[in-house]
């Protein structure tokens, strides 16, 4: 189940600490959120893309693009639901 321990530590602990990072508020679709909410989709979607192989680093810039893009959906739930559930059944669906 890898969407339980990526929300966990992504939507969970770290939104939460990059949102002390960044105390700004905005309101984003009814979720009150901070700047923290794109850099945490961003450093999701690196994630994705990026990998190592034999010969060296690989890339996929759909990967990216995808996760980040999965990333900020993911954020945005929990942000306006509070909780981690939704976010951890949409990204293991």
């Amino acid at each position: 189940m890898p969407g339980l321990e990526e929300e966990v530590f992504y939507r969970g602990a770290l939104l939460a600490s990059l949102s002390l990072a960044f105390p700004i508020r905005w309101t984003v679709f009814g979720a009150e959120t901070t700047p923290a909410f794109l850099l945490n989709s961003l450093l999701f979607g690196m994630l994705h893309g990026f990998w190592m192989t034999s010969s060296g680093l690989g890339f996929t810039a759909g990967a990216v693009l995808f996760s980040t893009v999965s990333g900020l959906v993911f954020s945005w739930l929990r942000e306006r639901t509070g909780s981690l559930l939704l976010p951890i059944y949409m990204h293991i669906a």
